[in-house]
């Protein structure tokens, strides 16, 4: 649910167990709007956008690295990686999903540990220098943040053993805060404020005031109530938008007065060839024919 302003909500003013928090606090915060199609989307915008400290050369230099880097991994891990098969050149993709934006940040923070990339890296001076330093921390801290909410267990919730709950839960909301100063300080989403020491400025009136980047704040709550974030991440329901959806709608007229009819009718026959297969389809043992 997202943490927007609604007035006169009629959920506002009822008691929900006692929760200080509301409505908001009994709906946990999505990982995957809040954060891969959140900040890690806006960070991978601002590096292959205006604030992009490689020239177009460079990035075309870089775009070839990473096909290269991607050839040599050939690992039995690979399976555990995020997407990293990009349709197209990293520094030129565009309407991403919520996996081509976690692979696009895992890679780049990888690269740059390399030699390969730091030899890149040490070809920039001066501002450029300065500003991809503070894309590759970023880089990391992302990486590690998400594959830190993508855990089973976080920490102890004993009765007896309080204290080290409760300091495990400070330690980990201290953590994110700083990460997401870390992040604004490096790059301001404002046209004309940039920060004290760093005059880059990513294209934004809003800044970082965004509904997007706040809800982070509230991802240690919410796994002190619901668990894992895996429990509730809208990723795994959101799947099903490729079967029940999209490629129905691929074989419609994209034309708005028979779009929906179409689609309609297309999920109907889905329906009836699905219950048909289910029902004259089924092996001799199952179906309880001779």
């Amino acid at each position: 649910m997202s943490y927007h302003y609604v007035p006169n909500n009629a959920f506002y003013k009822l008691c929900l167990a006692g929760n200080i928090f509301g409505i908001y606090g009994c709906t946990p915060v999505d990982p995957m709007h809040a954060l891969l199609l959140g900040k890690l989307k806006y960070v991978m915008t601002g590096f292959c956008g205006d604030a992009s400290p490689l020239c177009p050369g460079d990035q075309g230099r870089l775009d070839i690295i990473i096909k290269d880097f991607l050839r040599l991994l050939r690992c039995t891990t690979r399976a555990f990686f995020p997407r990293c098969d990009f349709t197209n050149d990293l520094t030129k993709l565009t309407l991403t999903t919520a996996n081509e934006n976690s692979g696009a940040i895992f890679m780049l923070s990888l690269l740059w540990s390399t030699e390969t990339g730091r030899t890149l890296r040490k070809a920039l001076k001066g501002h450029s220098a300065k500003t991809l330093q503070s894309f590759c921390y970023t880089f990391q801290y992302l990486s590690v943040y998400e594959y830190w909410t993508k855990q089973e267990e976080f920490w102890p919730l004993k009765i007896e053993n309080d204290g080290v709950s409760r300091r495990a839960t400070t330690l980990a909301q201290e953590a994110t805060i700083h990460m997401m100063d870390t992040i604004k300080k490096a790059y301001p989403r404002t046209e004309c404020k940039p920060v004290e020491g760093n005059d880059v400025a990513l294209k934004g009136t809003q800044g970082w005031k965004l509904n997007k980047f706040h809800e982070l704040l509230h991802i240690v709550r919410c796994i002190g109530m619901f668990g894992s974030p895996e429990n509730w991440i809208a990723s795994h329901g959101e799947r099903h938008h490729i079967d029940d959806c999209k490629r129905s709608a691929a074989t419609a007229q994209k034309r708005h007065d028979r779009f929906t009819k179409q689609v309609a009718e297309r999920l109907v026959d889905q329906m009836v060839i699905e219950k048909a297969k289910g029902e004259y389809f089924l092996p001799v043992e199952l179906n309880g024919s001779a």
